[in-house]
Order: structure tokens, then C-alpha cells, then sequence
């Protein structure tokens, strides 16, 4: 019961800092809508993995809730990035290889197509 009680203490609070992010930045930080206990972030972003269409954030490997900072699309999918990693929610988990997701071209040609 405490492992839920955390959880939801930490959705609320990302629900607070995606508000100031999408009022600075034009982002916003994904939020479960239910308790569910989210997946492991080593599970969730191995490449090659279909992000859920519903991801709202994972488990780093202390058991931590890493939010989604995540770019709204014009079709309602979400543009995500984690680690080096990028994907558009209901597509595959891309790498950006040894460059920054920034320095990917396939990285910045996907985030024109999500203004945010």
C-alpha cells in the first residue's frame, strides 16, 4: 500500500511540473491514468519496442518513476525521449546511436512533425 501511495505522490507531482513545462516549453510530462504499476525503463525503451500508445513514464532501475517529458502531435500521438531514445507513442523505440537526439536528423525530421 505504501508502493501505491508513492506512485500517486509522484504522478501528482509531475502533473504540477508538466503544468509549468507546457506553459514554458510548449510540453507537457505524461501522467497514467490509472494506478497500474508502469514498466521498467530498460523494458519500455529497448529499441526496436513498440512504445505503448498510453505511456505515461517508467521505472529507472531503483525502482524511481522517470516521467515523460513528451511534444504533442498533430494526429494525438506523443513525441518521447528517454536516454538517448526517441518515439513517437505507438511506434518503435529509435536510438540516436552515438550522437545526441538533438544531432539525429531522423530526430529532428520527427519532432518538426510534433510542434508541441
Amino acid at each position: 500500500m505504501a508502493r501505491f501511495r508513492d506512485v500517486i505522490s509522484v504522478l501528482t507531482r509531475l502533473g504540477v511540473l508538466g503544468a509549468v513545462a507546457a506553459a514554458v516549453y510548449g510540453v507537457g510530462v505524461a501522467q497514467a491514468d490509472s494506478p497500474a504499476e508502469p514498466p521498467a525503463c530498460v523494458d519500455a525503451w529497448a529499441v526496436g519496442q513498440t512504445l505503448p500508445g498510453d505511456y505515461a513514464g517508467c521505472l529507472d532501475v531503483d525502482g524511481t518513476l522517470t516521467g515523460a517529458p513528451y511534444r504533442e502531435c498533430a494526429d494525438g500521438a506523443r513525441f518521447v525521449s528517454w536516454n538517448g531514445r526517441y518515439a513517437v507513442t505507438g511506434g518503435p523505440v529509435v536510438d540516436a546511436g552515438a550522437a545526441t537526439t538533438a544531432a539525429d536528423p531522423a530526430y529532428g525530421d520527427v519532432f518538426a512533425t510534433c510542434p508541441g
